[in-house]
């Protein structure tokens, strides 16, 4: 379940619009959605998961080895979304890409997305699965003994 968090869908869905490239930064997990909207006469947009990075020059290493013919961009654009990854599709996001998308022409994309999302919220399925039964954290306080 979300915590309580207000989302600017307007400010979301501009972004959306507007943006060459999106990527969304999860509390959850460590792996970031990157949405590239970029196009050649040669390729389409594309969706991407992408590693975690230690710094900006390694997020920068991670979208040129998925981009590979695109130029280096300048900036990138990060969405923190601290809600779970199913509620981007919940909350209309993914229906804002997969139209975005569907105007560029990027059925490739299209399936691209469905398969990210698959694998991103795997991934957080797996980390909160890790969380409730300690695997590589720590606890506030011990189990009372039994």
């Amino acid at each position: 379940m979300d915590s309580s968090y207000h989302v600017d869908r307007a400010a979301l869905s501009a972004a959306v619009a507007e943006h060459d490239h999106l990527v969304f930064r999860f509390q959850t997990i460590p792996q970031r959605l990157f949405l590239d909207f970029r196009t050649s006469p040669s390729e389409g947009p594309g969706v991407f998961v992408l590693p975690p990075a230690n710094n900006f020059k390694d997020r920068m290493a991670t979208i040129l080895a998925v981009r590979p013919n695109f130029p280096r961009l300048r900036r990138i654009n990060i969405v923190p979304w601290p809600l779970r990854v199913r509620s981007l599709e919940r909350l209309g996001v993914i229906a804002d890409v997969r139209r975005r998308l569907g105007d560029l022409d990027g059925f490739t994309a299209l399936k691209q997305l469905d398969a990210t999302l698959a694998t991103l919220d795997a991934a957080e399925t797996a980390e909160v699965r890790r969380a409730i039964l300690g695997e590589g954290y720590r606890t506030l306080w011990n189990a009372p003994a039994r």
